[in-house]
């Protein structure tokens, strides 16, 4: 959300007769003192109507209210600044640096000066880069993510599995970059890389993803976005490439009140999996979110999220339908909390062709993380992380529980 989230401060009565006085020069010379009173009170009604708008969260609204108010009482600090917000919380910075520039040279103290000041740092500040980097070390009791059991029965007769549960200390990192500049009036282009995954002394386990999204964001009131692209994803899996993922995605974004964000997102994706082609195909996922500020501490989310794959091999196919739910605390003492739970049921669409049955799995995870701002080296943060996931399948060998425990260092930028 935006930064810019105030208003400069003013009296009415003070803006009342700043209103009244300039009125009265242009209308009175016309011999129509009385105009000049309803003059001054539309002007009121109007500033009163921008802020209201702003309040409301629609800068772009409360705009062409602004600048019929400059035009009408030009070289007020109030107005310029206020003008200078809207422009910036519309993503237009050169607009708003030229209203900031204009408010400072007509401010009449040291208070106005001070804000707009503070105002014009902010939108110097503003970057089209945006971005995070997190790295850390992981044991999990179950890196395979196999079965606890060593046989499985098949037509009568018993089997001892190969592969079985392994513990191990991973490092675990997550790179993300994003450019999104500005290419047109509420028209922004955003370009993102992400690479993250694990890495582990047995590089047969290794699991790492690189993923790039192009596309465009039109921007609207009410921190609406509305966007869509392209998107290409490579995995590797014990460092042989694994998969391949080529689509395209719309999502948006938009306040349902002034403290509920909802988010949602589609994508389509071509899959390719040259070491195993049965799985490659089509993958489809849907998801709506809603993210509630409860107070300027703590904020609750949830999201609902279904994926639908269409693979060559039936039994790769299948749906999957699930949910998940958040919450952040930030504490006056540094501390920031995080907590989240995700739930998903998956049914494959055609029986598994060792076992003949339908495979159906229930998934569980749960991550608690916590972390303190006011510790940090070169805008690194520690964070620590503990979380559970579990899988129950009604074929036993898919089944898995893993545990960990992560400490890593994280930086935004």
């Amino acid at each position: 959300m935006s930064r810019f989230k105030f208003s400069f401060p003013v009296s009415p009565g003070r803006f009342l007769r700043r209103a009244l006085a300039l009125a009265a020069l242009g209308v009175c010379t016309l011999g129509a003192p009385a105009a000049a009173e309803d003059t001054a009170q539309a002007v009121l009604a109007e500033w009163r109507h921008a802020l209201e708008l702003m309040q409301a969260q629609r800068p772009r609204a409360a705009l062409p209210i602004l600048q019929r108010l400059d035009a009408l009482v030009p070289n007020t600090p109030q107005i310029l600044t206020e003008l200078g917000i809207a422009s910036a919380r519309a993503e237009r910075d050169d607009a708003a640096r030229a209203y900031l520039d204009r408010a400072q040279a007509v401010a009449r103290n040291d208070e106005q000066r001070t804000v707009i000041r503070r105002l014009r740092a902010a939108v110097d500040a503003k970057s089209p880069f945006s971005g995070s980097i997190s790295f850390g070390l992981v044991p999990e009791t179950n890196v395979t993510r196999r079965s606890s059991i060593d046989t499985v029965t098949l037509g009568g007769l018993k089997f001892s599995l190969n592969e079985t549960m392994e513990s191990g200390t991973g490092l675990s990192f997550d790179g993300m970059a994003s450019y999104a500049p500005m290419i047109a009036p509420d028209l922004r282009a955003r370009n993102t890389v992400r690479f993250d995954g694990r890495v582990f002394q047995n590089r047969e386990h290794n699991d790492y993803s690189l993923r790039v999204t192009t596309g465009l964001e039109r921007l609207g009131d009410r921190d609406r976005v509305l966007g869509f692209g392209v998107m290409a994803t490579q995995r590797w899996a014990g460092d042989s490439r694994f998969s391949r993922d080529q689509g395209v995605y719309g999502d948006f974004q938009a306040l349902a009140t002034d403290d509920t964000l909802v988010t949602g997102r589609v994508e389509w994706v071509q899959r390719r999996v040259p070491g195993m082609p049965g799985r490659e195909g089509t993958v489809q996922r849907v998801s709506f979110g809603v993210t509630h500020a409860v107070n300027t501490q703590t904020r609750v989310s949830g999201r609902v999220f279904g994926f639908r794959t269409r693979a060559q091999a039936g039994f790769e196919s299948g749906r999957i339908a699930g949910v998940s739910f958040g919450m952040r605390r930030a504490f006056d003492s540094g501390w920031q909390a995080n907590a989240n739970l995700t739930l998903s049921h998956e049914r494959r669409d055609a029986p598994d062709p060792l076992f003949g049955t339908l495979r159906t799995d229930r998934y569980q995870r749960a991550v608690v993380a916590v972390t303190n701002r006011n510790y940090q080296y070169r805008g690194f943060s520690p964070q620590l992380e503990v979380g559970t996931e579990r899988r129950r399948s009604n074929i036993g060998i898919h089944s898995f529980q893993n545990n960990f425990l992560g400490l890593s260092v994280t930086r935004g930028f």
